[in-house]
């Protein structure tokens, strides 16, 4: 089985030549967080979203909360607030209560998601009106 794995990752490959001139520089590292899953079973996750964490620095006011607020939304922190929007909206389709309403456990707790998506997201916007206001994005 592990043959057959070996030439299937030497096809893709060969379908992503590297030397190409569109070749994409976070390629190597997407190819070998999917090759370590495929030994580990388990995921490293290195980079969030093409957002790297390493170079990303706060701004003055950013605390801890925000952070997990951030987390909340499914996003990485610091980033932009058209995207942290969108994934907003995103998770508010997905877990809206009224999806869940032939369960009443399912739809409680919908709403405590909900609520708490909710929150994330004023508290990221404030933040952001706060931190970039009259700054260019």
């Amino acid at each position: 089985m592990d043959r057959l794995f070996d030439r299937l990752a030497e096809l893709l490959r060969s379908f992503f030549n590297t030397d190409s001139q569109n070749y994409d520089p976070d390629f190597q590292e997407a190819w070998e967080e999917l090759d370590d899953y495929l030994k580990t079973g388990q995921t490293t996750q290195r980079r969030w979203f093409g957002h790297n964490r390493q170079t990303w620095t706060p701004p003055p006011g950013f605390d801890q909360r925000l952070k997990q607020d951030y987390i909340n939304l499914e996003v990485p922190p610091g980033t932009p607030f058209e995207e942290v929007k969108s994934s907003y909206k995103n998770l508010l389709k997905h877990y809206h209560p009224d999806h869940f309403a032939s369960d009443p456990k399912k739809q409680q707790l919908a709403t405590q998601i909900t609520q708490k998506i909710n929150e994330s997201f004023q508290r990221i916007k404030d933040f952001d009106r706060k931190y970039y206001a009259g700054r260019p994005h």
